[in-house]
């Protein structure tokens, strides 16, 4: 039998969900695997509810999602600043981390966006006493404003980036790093003292395995059935989302506006705002006529419904929305460097969706925008998603 640790080690439910879908065909392929799991709020709770063993430290980790929560405001997220505020805990992190690792003497450690614990092993190697198999998405941060956090935070994460993928080489960091995408995703640009770009060091040193999903997409391409068994009625309807975390209440509030607006000239159309497990649904206060839900299990199924969607720039939404081949609308937080330029770049490589900028958006400009594309017929290209069997594959060989 081998023995696992997964950590899921960011905010929001996309990172999480992944990683489930990783654990699954991992199972196929080693069906006498244990798996045990290291997360914060609210991952822990979809881990629970998915029947994943959660190890009780998690509830001593912090990985900043009610700072996530709290950096809102005005639809803005710098992730630098948030980076930079965060960086006092992250030593405190990691030492929970490799506790948890010496007490549970794995066969294999998998980290997904695991900084704090990358960052202790840059900074000291002997640490590493274990197999790892990190797991990302993008590479490399930039500077989206003039604050100073900001800079300085974006400068030394990636030195520290660049340093450890250089560390690669010799599988002295980790015996691998799985990247969910493709090499396109990753900017072409100059990172660190490697003399290569980002993508060029991506390419060299990690293996990348296409997208992730946890649904079928055909399965989900009759929109009538799924409007049908939702029992939202035949008129046109929107969902607005935000994601796994509070942070874009602003957009629900937003799209809330437009509703009386949108009526006018849709006088059957129905608007869902979804809030997710970190909003109380009684939070937002919408117009009359608008339904607001808290956190929906299989919120796919309502995308597929849909005849819009408005959702926050996230990665993971932006492409169960491409796979499901429904018009959407999206809006990255603003100074949020990873959504403006990583995500924004895939979605417009893969001519889907329509970017918006929430600064730039009234209510009757977002109403007009709806109107543009509610039930708009859509094909957009196919994407690779066999990203957690391929992950798997490559976890499985470091194990006896």
């Amino acid at each position: 039998m081998s023995k696992i640790l997964f950590i899921s080690g960011s905010h929001g439910l996309g990172h999480v969900n992944r990683d489930i879908e990783m654990a699954k065909e991992l199972r196929k392929i080693k069906p006498d695997t244990q798996i045990e799991w290291l997360a914060d709020h609210p991952a822990i709770d979809v881990l629970r509810e998915a029947g994943e063993k959660v190890l009780p430290e998690s509830e001593k980790l912090d990985y900043g999602t009610a700072h996530v929560d709290a950096s809102g405001k005005g639809y803005e997220l710098n992730i630098g600043v948030h980076g930079f505020d965060l960086r006092k805990g992250q030593p405190e992190n990691a030492k929970k981390l490799l506790a948890s690792i010496a007490k549970g003497s794995y066969d294999l450690v998998v980290g997904d966006e695991t900084y704090d614990l990358f960052t202790a092993l840059h900074d000291d190697i002997s640490k590493k006493t274990f197999k790892l198999v990190g797991i990302g998405d993008f590479i490399g941060m930039d500077p989206m404003s003039w604050n100073l956090k900001d800079r300085l935070a974006c400068r030394v994460f990636n030195k520290i980036w660049s340093e450890s993928m250089m560390m690669y080489l010799d599988k002295t960091f980790a015996e691998n790093y799985i990247m969910v995408g493709l090499p396109e995703d990753i900017a072409d640009v100059p990172f660190g003292k490697s003399g290569m770009t980002r993508r060029e060091l991506a390419v060299k040193m990690m293996d990348f395995v296409g997208y992730i999903v946890n649904f079928e997409p055909k399965d989900y391409l009759d929109q009538k059935r799924w409007k049908d068994e939702l029992g939202y009625g035949p008129g046109p309807l929107v969902i607005c989302t935000i994601g796994g975390t509070a942070a874009g209440r602003d957009l629900l509030d937003l799209c809330g506006k437009s509703y009386p607006i949108l009526k006018r000239d849709l006088p059957d159309l129905k608007m869902v705002l979804v809030c997710g497990p970190r909003l109380p649904a009684n939070a937002i206060k919408a117009p009359e006529g608008v339904e607001v839900k808290g956190y929906v299990p299989r919120l796919y199924e309502h995308l597929a419904a849909a005849d819009v969607v408005v959702t926050a720039g996230g990665g993971t939404t932006t492409l169960e929305l491409t796979a499901l081949k429904r018009p959407f609308l999206y809006f990255p937080f603003e100074h949020h460097c990873e959504q403006m330029n990583d995500v924004a770049n895939r979605v417009q490589r893969q001519k889907a969706g329509v970017m918006m900028r929430y600064p730039q958006t009234s209510p009757e400009v977002l109403a007009q925008r709806i109107k543009e594309n509610i039930g708009k017929k859509v094909d957009y290209p196919e994407v690779p998603l066999d990203g957690a069997r391929k992950s798997a594959e490559i976890m499985a060989k470091y194990l006896s």
